[in-house]
């Protein structure tokens, strides 16, 4: 059976809030564990000392530290190259062993090129995460370019053989392919699995024509057109299968909750999310 205990709420629903927002939020529906973001869980002069104090005095765990960090655009690389270094850094110091990171879009670059421009600039974080025991995840990203070698399995997966890294794995967005236009299950996943270590939990329908933001914390823009965020369970993504099939496949890795909802639809969507994983064991 899955461990349900293994469920976080990630910071990128409280990217203008404070730290203590977030935690107050896990808290409120007895979550234990929650994906930071850097450098957002530092605003205010934070330091790693104070991350951890607000986390242990409110009982919670970090599953995942995470940062925008998008190393197939050349603007301010180093900076995100070391952004990265910080990220590792602060999740050994935390106690946990993930960090989840992206590639970003390949204009101008043919796919073999990305894919040898994203294997060298993640060496050097490698190099760290292997000193320290932690891994790097990838996530799998839509864009309003079409270009993000991610957004396809396939592709995803000539990257993953061309770093061959232990040191180096997935972060599998079952919506973040759909939006991209990628069956997510089962064929996404099916050609993925053996690499996921990390799994992002959100719905996500087609935007109609005339139709407002809805529920939704923003319009999400692809290079096939908008899409919406729904409650976990309502879009289009075939959860019960892909639910089911990680339980059959022994995944044992967390699940994290980014319900990416307007602030007045968040309580409901992360109640019902948390309703919907119940159901489904």
């Amino acid at each position: 059976m899955m461990d349900f205990t293994r469920i976080a709420l990630s910071e990128t629903e409280f990217e203008e809030d404070r730290l203590e927002v977030l935690l107050e939020w896990a808290k409120r529906f007895g979550i234990g564990w929650v994906e930071l973001w850097l450098p957002q869980c530092l605003n205010g002069g934070r330091t790693f000392d104070d991350v951890k104090r607000l986390l242990e005095e409110r009982n919670i765990k970090a599953c995942c530290v995470s940062t925008w960090t998008q190393l197939n655009i050349d603007e301010r690389l180093r900076e995100k190259q070391e952004l990265i270094l910080e990220s590792i850094r602060l999740a050994k110091f935390l106690g946990t062993d993930l960090v989840n990171t992206y590639s970003g879009h390949t204009e101008g670059k043919n796919l073999k090129s990305a894919i040898d421009t994203y294997a060298q600039r993640i060496k050097p974080a490698l190099d760290a995460a292997e000193q320290t025991g932690v891994t790097v995840v990838l996530e799998n990203e839509f864009d309003t370019t079409g270009t993000d070698f991610t957004r396809r399995a396939d592709t995803t997966l000539e990257l993953v053989e061309r770093i061959n890294h232990p040191r180096f794995k997935l972060n599998f967005d079952a919506s973040n392919f759909y939006i991209a236009g990628e069956e997510a299950f089962p064929y996404a996943y099916d050609r993925l699995r053996p690499h996921i270590a990390y799994v992002h939990l959100k719905g996500a329908a087609r935007r109609q024509p005339g139709q407002g933001q809805e529920k939704s914390s923003r319009v999400w823009q692809d290079a096939s057109g908008d899409y919406l965020c729904v409650p976990f369970g309502e879009g289009a993504v075939n959860f019960d299968g892909l639910l089911r099939r990680l339980e059959a496949d022994a995944y044992h890795g967390f699940l994290s909750l980014e319900p990416h909802l307007s602030r007045a639809y968040l309580d409901e969507g992360i109640r019902s999310a948390l309703d919907y994983l119940k159901r489904i064991r």
